[in-house]
């Protein structure tokens, strides 16, 4: 059984606060004044508290992050009824770990697939696993968002920035035309196929350039991989 090293992303920075400790009003605050500020700071805490608590993407980690570089973490979600995995890079916004950036291809070979971008993801949303990979130089990321608990990701499907541009460059997972592809239910999708790439084989080959032709990442990410799981629960 492999073992698998998570990432923490619950955050110290705001303490929980004593709502009794604000002032009590008969009447609902303006959303611009202080009060309504402070009644959302504490809504916040406590969803915060509660999702650290029951939610497998905010378990403790021993990771301390260098100065001034930036995260660089695997995503992954398994299924109860025994598919592949979905693999896909996540790299925290620098407010809040726990909203950040998502690099992914989404689709399937029967209906192709497609590069996308996905902004202001909220991990406290998931019940996704995430394994640290590295770190990068903070001129390499570019963040177009600011990290918005009450608000929905954003989605694009164009580059903006180094790491981005090099996901983008890989094309889409390539697929063998002279290949027979075989039914959904065949147990061959349970397992890597050599002719009709996916989501994992397309993030690995991600991981292999940016550690082995551009060098941002530490090859330690290589093996890092190693520790996700790739099927099954």
């Amino acid at each position: 059984m492999k073992q698998e090293m998570y990432v923490s992303f619950a955050s110290s920075k705001h303490p929980a606060i004593d709502s009794m400790s604000l002032p009590q009003a008969s009447s609902p605050a303006p959303p611009w004044s202080r009060r309504a500020r402070e009644a959302r700071e504490v809504a916040a805490a406590a969803n915060s508290s509660t999702a650290t608590a029951a939610n497998p993407s905010t378990i403790p980690s021993t990771i301390s992050q260098p100065v001034a570089q930036r995260q660089i973490c695997l995503g992954y979600n398994c299924y109860e009824n025994s598919k592949r995995a979905h693999w896909y890079l996540y790299i925290p916004s620098t407010t809040d770990s726990n909203i950040g950036k998502v690099i992914q291809v989404t689709g399937n070979v029967w209906d192709g697939f497609g590069f996308q971008i996905k902004t202001n993801f909220n991990i406290r949303d998931t019940y996704d696993h995430y394994i640290h990979l590295g770190y990068v130089l903070p001129d390499l990321i570019v963040d177009d968002y600011t990290p918005d608990a009450y608000r929905a990701a954003d989605i694009r499907s164009h580059p903006i920035d180094a790491i981005e541009q090099v996901a983008f460059d890989l094309g889409l997972p390539v697929q063998n035309p002279e290949a027979t592809l075989p039914p959904h239910d065949d147990p061959v999708w349970n397992l890597p196929n050599r002719d009709f790439e996916r989501c994992q084989e397309w993030i690995g080959k991600l991981v292999g350039v940016l550690v082995e032709k551009r060098r941002y990442l530490d090859p330690a990410a290589l093996s890092a991989l190693d520790n996700a799981t790739s099927f099954g629960v």
